[in-house]
């Protein structure tokens, strides 16, 4: 039930921002080319602006949609970057022989990273992974370590980096839509 109930509210999220980003995406570009408007909900809202005389807010709208479109993209360039230095970086402190022996242990992809830190979490976007560091390795017994390499494993399999992801994304850029902050919120609670 609560693992339907997290599926459906992670749907309805990314369709209400889909929808936002493909209107956005499809006014900006039909802004450009001259292309028929008829169907679009910024070009719909625009008109009923103009139609009750809020014509300056039909600018408005447009800088609405400009921002939200850069900071979009301007935030997903970051993220890359981010995780493109952590990955670099992360190679440099792989204990091989640990992430060999887990790996074969569980039948997946488990890295042990040298760190003072007891970490561990599931990482990765399209393709994740366990992370655990040799601290927290040291720190629990095998019985404890069973317990939280699943537990990332669930992670890893439910693609909750991906939804955390998708989730920040829309609520950093469209904040102005308060239904998507519901929905995150909804959603951390059952995941």
């Amino acid at each position: 039930m609560i693992k339907m109930k997290s599926s459906l509210l992670f749907l309805g999220g990314i369709l209400i921002g889909l929808v936002i980003f493909y209107q956005m995406g499809y006014y900006v570009l039909s802004s450009f080319f001259g292309w028929n408007q008829a169907y679009n909900l910024i070009h719909v809202c625009q008109s009923v602006l103009e139609f009750y005389g809020f014509t300056p807010l039909k600018y408005f709208l447009d800088v609405l949609v400009l921002y939200t479109l850069g900071f979009a993209v301007f935030y997903m360039t970051k993220q890359v970057r981010k995780y493109i230095h952590f990955k670099r970086n992360m190679m440099m402190a792989v204990d091989q022989h640990s992430t060999q022996s887990l790996s074969d242990k569980y039948r997946n992809e488990i890295i042990v990273f040298h760190c003072h830190e007891p970490l561990a979490f599931a990482m990765g976007m399209l393709r994740p992974k366990v992370y655990l560091s040799t601290a927290l390795i040291d720190m629990l017994d095998e019985g404890e370590i069973d317990a939280v390499v699943y537990h990332e494993l669930h992670h890893k399999y439910s693609y909750d980096p991906l939804k955390t992801f998708t989730f920040s994304l829309l609520t950093k850029v469209i904040w102005y839509i308060p239904c998507v902050k519901a929905y995150e919120t909804k959603l951390l609670r059952f995941s």
